[in-house]
This record gives C-alpha cells, sequence and structure tokens, in this order.
C-alpha cells in the first residue's frame, strides 16, 4: 500500500510539473538587420541584395552549347519552256458552242418552268426577256464568253438565275 502510495505520488508529480507549453524563445535576429535603420530602409537594402545575388547567378550561370543552324536548302524553279500554243480544229470549237449555248437554254427554260406558276412573270414572254437580259450581263462580264475552254459563261448564267429575285 505504501508502494502505490508513493507511485501515485511521484506520478502526480512528474505531471503537475510538466508543461505542454515551450518557454519562452528569443526571437532569430537577422545578420543583416541594423537597429539604427527604419523597416523602409532595412526592406530596401534586403531588396538589392536580393537582386544583386540573382544578377550574380545569372552571370554565373553555365554556358549553353549553340545549336549549330543549317541553311535551309533554297530551290530554285526551272524556267518553264514556254508552251506551243495548241491549234484546236474549229469544228471542236464549234461543237464546244454549241454544247454551251444549248446548255444555257435548258437552265432558262428550266427557270422558266420553275416560275411559271409564280406571279413574278405575267408571261413566258417576260421570263424569257428576263433570262436574256442575264445571258446578256455575263457575255459582258466574262471575257470571249462561248469561245472559252471553261464553263465561266455557264455557271455565271446558273447563278444569277439562281439568286434570281424580281
Amino acid at each position: 500500500m505504501q508502494i502505490s502510495f508513493f507511485l501515485i505520488l511521484l506520478l502526480l508529480l512528474g505531471v503537475s510539473c510538466s508543461s505542454s507549453t515551450p518557454g519562452p524563445q528569443l526571437q532569430k535576429i537577422d545578420s543583416l538587420y541594423r537597429p539604427s535603420e527604419s523597416r523602409e530602409e532595412y526592406l530596401r537594402r534586403m531588396a538589392l541584395e536580393r537582386y544583386r545575388a540573382l544578377r550574380m547567378e545569372y552571370l554565373n550561370r553555365p554556358e549553353k552549347v549553340k545549336k549549330v543552324q543549317y541553311k535551309k536548302p533554297v530551290y530554285k524553279a526551272q524556267p518553264k519552256e514556254n508552251p506551243v500554243p495548241v491549234v484546236e480544229d474549229p469544228a471542236v470549237l464549234l461543237r464546244r458552242r454549241e454544247d454551251r449555248e444549248a446548255e444555257i437554254m435548258q437552265n432558262i427554260d428550266l427557270y422558266c418552268i420553275k416560275k411559271q406558276d409564280s406571279t413574278e412573270f405575267n408571261s413566258a414572254a417576260e421570263c424569257r426577256e428576263f433570262c436574256t437580259n442575264i445571258l446578256l450581263e455575263c457575255e459582258s462580264e466574262v471575257e470571249n464568253g462561248f469561245e472559252r475552254k471553261d464553263r465561266s459563261l455557264v455557271m455565271c448564267v446558273k447563278n444569277r438565275l439562281s439568286k434570281a429575285r424580281i
């Protein structure tokens, strides 16, 4: 019983003397701090020291190995020989012109058939006149109208008829 009492007393004494909060610690004093200068002067001096250290770090960095840059080869276009103009047979040219005229007339007829029931035109003659005016406008815009190899005149008439609004 005395031993248990002695152990309890010893335990109580050990617990009561210990504390969870540490004792007062002294603040670390910066070696660069001088008490005679103000806080702003101190902060300014610290910023200068920081930038001086960064500049020295930049100047003492290791040299980068420069990559050798090769010039890209310049390709010169070979001069093209002037192609000899191909003279086509007049029969082929005439056939091409007839084909283009037929296609344009088919487009005009189809347009007038579609617009037959609408109130845009009073008669088929008015529709034909409108389409003929479009054809004349396209002929004035497209150089060498029917004699061209491409279909630019046909496409002009088709586009104008599809966009036509009276």
